[in-house]
């Protein structure tokens, strides 16, 4: 979440009288960075091993998968899928926030589509890599789910005709 945007929900909250526990914060973010990092190690390909990258990466992938989580707690699905589509959320955060910092901070959008990244600078290259990695592994992730429930791919292939 951008910072803007942070301190926009907090003055919004506080406005109407939630007043986060600073304790209950800490843990929270505790809790959401342990996400990360089991949804990290659960992905079938290597992301960033050290650096802020991959600290962007795992705290999406924890936020991703926390906000998903909560999100499809009223839908029919057995433990496994649950926890498929909380990580598919968790994917999707990362690939929207690197996607998203290769417009606003590099002013470069790659093409996810393509086989290879074309930047010649290796920051951006190295964001264009992780963007086609998560996109692929989406997908993959994607297809094992839909396997056992085809009315899923259904329904996110008209959301993204949308």
């Amino acid at each position: 979440m951008s910072q803007p945007i942070a301190r926009l929900l907090a003055s919004e909250l506080v406005q109407v009288g939630f007043a986060p526990n600073k304790l209950l914060m800490k843990l929270v973010a505790s809790r959401i960075a342990d996400r990360g990092e089991n949804e990290m190690m659960r992905l079938p390909a290597q992301l960033p091993s050290h650096g802020p990258l991959r600290a962007r990466c795992v705290y999406h992938l924890g936020m991703g998968a926390s906000i998903t989580e909560f999100l499809i707690a009223g839908l029919d699905l057995d433990r496994d899928d649950r926890r498929q589509v909380a990580s598919l959320g968790g994917v999707a955060d990362t690939i929207y926030s690197v996607f998203d910092s290769l417009l606003d901070r590099e002013g470069y959008a790659p093409d996810i589509w393509q086989i290879t990244p074309t930047s010649p600078d290796v920051e951006i290259r190295e964001k264009q890599e992780i963007v086609m990695q998560l996109v692929a592994m989406y997908f993959q992730m994607l297809r094992s789910l839909t396997q056992r429930r085809p009315a899923i791919e259904a329904s996110i292939k008209r959301a993204i005709r949308k």
